[in-house]
């Protein structure tokens, strides 16, 4: 059986070599010759063979491969790196500035950091090894020595100590990270597992050296990894996309820096203390020194930009309009306002209307709603909202701020103790301006003016159109709720400006020993002057008023 000639080729490090093998030979008695006649060596397990595109299987035969004897006989080899025995072919190198240029940027290594034998390629130009470590150094210094570990962890050699910047560096890898969008690996921050006994001796990891640059080769693939080889594997995969991550521009921060708090000067100290005790005999606030404050300041609500800055729902807004739009073209169609103006007015009073409801339903509710939540606008305004409930020029009612008891418990006055009755401006259709008809004028009549005449009780011809056009306006569920709603707020406030007139007797007869003895105080004083006020309101009211009055305090009408 003869030998035939089979020529390899190895582009990779632009190397050929011819092999010979019989002619019953198979692909696998290939791989060997290869293994006993190329440089470095490569590994039968770790060579593949190309020919025409497809790789060949170690089971082909030569002869059914190149049937005829004449056929040139090439095949293209591809080696894992893992595979070679011993250092590989050389690849020939071009003699270029350019090269020689980067060869020598290579050959750098950068200052404080630990060299990695798998890490990426460390390129600094030599001018920087005179100036402090840049910013990406600093942020590789932690990424680098985990990585180091963990390599040393899978050899089995000796673990390096951190080194002294070593948390200063993780603080600039881990903001850089996460000012990148990423999140923190908590397993660069655990520790490894302690060395157990019963788990072997695990796996089995070489150093070789391919081409000038160091790599792991696997002795034993069948082992399994011990639960500290484990932890290192899971370490490497972090570690080496963070050692090529693009870290984002951060100011350096030096090792040695210390933060201390200033303290303050003794004599300021004693300035202060005298200051303190003047202002404190004026009523007015102590000084104080200003401490460092790393937290980020909170602005204060403020009630107008909360009023006034809101979002617009754009596409809220648009999609109705555009109904309205599209319904005035058909009748612009259908219908020519040049021949009828008085329809066409009609037209464009609808659509004007429709617009401006579209409007107040996406701008001017939520902008209405804003200003009620917010709780200090009735302070702000001095009141003005707590004149939306009783008739304009009555200012605050005093009897809106007395609480309903049996003991007379007061609070403070102010508009935030009493329910506000919905006015037409907060109206957001026209079934609020159909529920509320005729709430307002009978506002007036229960707290009047003081010096107005009061008003007349209505005819029974009023009372009449009055009742039938609330029967039919009450058949719509929605008016029936709003105005369900405002006479329960209405007549809430009257009972407890009843309960709150009523109490001030017993309060007289329980509080009259403690009068003889003790002097009233400022409080007291603000509600007997409310008590008095109400007395004096309620005496003004006239006599179909009160009997109404009465009628709501025994809840005839709706229940609580």
């Amino acid at each position: 059986m003869s030998l035939v000639p089979i020529r390899v080729e190895l582009p990779t490090y632009s190397h050929s070599f011819t092999v010979q093998v019989y002619t019953g030979a198979i692909v696998l008695d290939v791989k060997q010759a290869i293994f006993a006649g190329c440089t470095g060596q490569p590994r039968v397990e770790g060579q593949r063979l190309i020919w025409r595109g497809r790789y060949l299987n170690d089971e082909e035969k030569i002869s059914d491969i190149w049937k005829s004897p004449e056929e040139q006989r090439v095949v293209h080899l591809a080696v894992h790196h893992s595979a070679w025995s011993a250092s590989p072919p050389t690849v020939p190198r071009s003699s270029s500035p350019a090269t020689r240029l980067a060869s020598a940027s290579q050959a750098v290594q950068p200052p404080q950091i630990p060299a990695s034998p798998f890490g990426r390629p460390q390129q600094t130009n030599a001018t920087q090894s005179s100036h402090q470590p840049s910013v990406t150094d600093q942020q590789l210094g932690f990424i680098a020595f985990k990585h180091q570990n963990a390599i040393s962890i899978l050899t089995n050699d000796t673990i390096l100590p951190p080194p002294s910047h070593l948390e200063a560096s993780r603080m600039q890898v881990k903001l850089g990270l996460e000012n990148s969008g990423y999140i923190w690996p908590n397993i660069l921050d655990e520790e490894y597992p302690v060395v157990d006994q019963s788990e072997g001796g695990g796996l089995t990891y070489e150093r070789v050296t391919i081409e000038g640059r160091n790599y792991l080769t696997l002795r034993n693939p069948e082992g399994k990894p011990s639960s500290r080889q484990a932890h290192a594997l899971k370490t490497l995969t972090y570690t080496y996309p963070l050692l090529s991550f693009n870290f984002p521009h951060l100011p350096f921060i030096p090792t040695n820096a210390v933060y201390e708090r200033v303290a303050s000067p003794a004599h300021m100290t004693e300035f202060l203390q005298h200051t303190n005790e003047f202002l404190q005999r004026l009523d007015l606030p102590p000084v104080q020194i200003p401490q460092i404050n790393n937290a980020q300041n909170v602005p204060a609500p403020d009630a107008e930009a909360d009023r006034l800055v809101h979002e617009i729902p754009v596409r809220a807004l648009l999609a109705p309009l555009m109904m309205v739009i599209v319904r005035t073209l058909l009748l612009l169609y259908f219908i020519s306002p040049a021949r009828k103006p008085i329809i066409g007015m009609c037209i464009i009073a609808m659509i004007m209307y429709e617009m401006w409801a579209h409007v107040r339903v996406v701008i001017v509710r939520p902008f209405n709603q804003g200003a009620e939540n917010n709780p200090q606008a009735p302070q702000q305004n001095g009141g003005a909202a707590d004149a939306q409930f009783a008739p304009q020029g009555q200012g605050r009612q005093p009897g809106a701020q007395a609480p309903a008891g049996p003991n007379g418990n007061q609070g403070q006055p102010g508009p935030q103790n009493r329910p506000r009755l919905p006015t037409e401006t907060q109206a957001d259709g026209v079934l609020h301006s159909l529920a509320l008809t005729n709430i307002h004028s009978e506002s007036h009549a229960l707290w009047p003016m003081q010096g107005a005449q009061g008003p007349r009780e209505p005819g029974l011809l009023r009372k009449l159109v009055i009742f039938l056009s609330l029967l039919i306006l009450t058949l719509h569920p929605a008016v029936w709720n709003k105005r369900r709603a405002a006479l329960k707020q209405r007549e809430g406030q009257l009972r407890t400006e009843l309960n709150a007139m009523e109490s001030d007797a017993r309060d007289r007869e329980d509080g009259t020993r403690e009068a003889s003895s003790n002097d009233a105080n400022s409080n007291e004083l603000r509600q007997t002057e409310m008590r008095a006020r109400l007395l004096e309101q309620h005496a003004r009211r006239p006599r179909w008023v009160k009997e109404y009055v009465q009628r709501a305090r025994s809840g005839e009408f709706l229940d609580d």
